[in-house]
């Protein structure tokens, strides 16, 4: 056998739908006689591969051709951002609760760090919850104004302001996409024409589009992503689903990822590294305010009590916050020590 031939041998514990392929090609480069020395196998068998593997090679053809019609994107574009960062997560506005936002101010500017980043449900739209909790406290348009003029305000400490996509945003999005298809036909919907176009000629981006271009701004930029990384080793995340428990999620998402965790999302807080001592998995807080938020008050689960804070990233390295009485951090240091 030559070294050619050795190097394409089989390995027998392939599929067998591999291993029918292979031998196809096999008899194909080297004549069946040599396939069915080489194999082991009879030349009915050498030739039954040879017919099925050209069938299926006509039938992917056949579905390439198909699907050839669409070309649907490949979902890299999550950003990668370097440098320093401040992260203020969940802050579920107009739910903010302002002493955390002022410290994350206040921190940044100690810190001299000019960018922020807001992973995840900036806004609240409790109106357009799937959840009936009764509160619907703020119409969804002056819950967008008052956020994107929140945010203008928040440029006067940030050179850079980034939001990703939290669960909150994804209500806006889905309920905007069934807007845009009824506005022409409900006078009830003519008001949502400040956020989304709906000409019968519609020529417009989709609502997510059309959702980005409201609050983009020189300094404000919007991603359709639920999570970024920071110096290629902070992965900041607002994961679909968590465990009550921090950081539990967190952790294992770290050896997913092979990198440190940053999560949101369930608005408590944790810090730990994980069993093979280098990766962290950190859970951040939240930067609303609980007693507004009307589901979080009107009903009881066995969540844990949700805790206020935020983190940043400085010099590659990672610090946080939390509205804790007990906890000596950064801003005791600066104040010559705790009160």
């Amino acid at each position: 056998m030559t070294s050619a031939r050795k190097r394409i041998t089989s390995n027998m514990y392939q599929t067998s739908s591999a291993r029918m392929h292979e031998i196809a090609v096999y008899a194909e480069n080297y004549g069946i006689e040599v396939a069915m020395q080489d194999y082991n196998i009879t030349k009915a068998t050498v030739k039954d591969y040879m017919k099925r593997d050209a069938t299926d090679k006509r039938t992917k053809s056949e579905y390439q051709d198909c699907l050839g019609r669409l070309v649907p994107r490949r979902w890299n574009t999550a950003p990668k951002f370097e440098g320093d960062w401040m992260i203020f997560a969940d802050g579920h506005c107009p739910f903010i609760h302002w002493p955390t936002l002022e410290k994350m101010v206040e921190t940044a500017k100690r810190l001299k760090i000019k960018k922020l980043l807001l992973p995840g449900d900036w806004f609240d739209f409790e109106d357009l919850s799937k959840f009936d909790f009764g509160g619907d406290q703020v119409d969804t348009v002056d819950e967008l104004l008052v956020g994107r003029d929140l945010l203008h305000r928040l440029t006067k400490d940030f050179d850079e302001i980034h939001l990703t996509r939290g669960n909150h945003e994804e209500r806006l999005i889905k309920f905007l996409k069934r807007v845009k298809r009824l506005m022409m036909s409900n006078d009830d919907l003519r008001k949502y024409e400040r956020i989304v176009r709906a000409e019968k000629m519609q020529t417009a981006d989709s609502a997510w589009h059309e959702y980005k271009a409201f609050l983009t701004s020189d300094k404000v930029f919007i991603y359709n992503d639920a999570w970024c990384t920071i110096n290629g080793k902070f992965r900041i995340t607002h994961p679909s689903t968590m465990t009550n428990i921090p950081p539990n999620s967190e952790e294992r998402l770290a050896y997913k990822h092979g990198m440190h965790i940053v999560g949101t999302h369930v608005h408590n807080f944790g810090i730990r590294v994980c069993m093979d001592g280098q990766k962290l998995a950190v859970r951040l807080g939240c930067g609303c305010d609980p007693e507004k938020i009307f589901y979080y008050n009107k009903r009881d689960t066995s969540n844990y009590k949700w805790v206020n804070g935020f983190a940043w990233v400085k010099n590659g390295k990672l610090g946080t916050w939390i509205d804790h009485p007990d906890l000596f951090q950064m801003d005791d240091c600066y104040s010559g020590g705790s009160k």
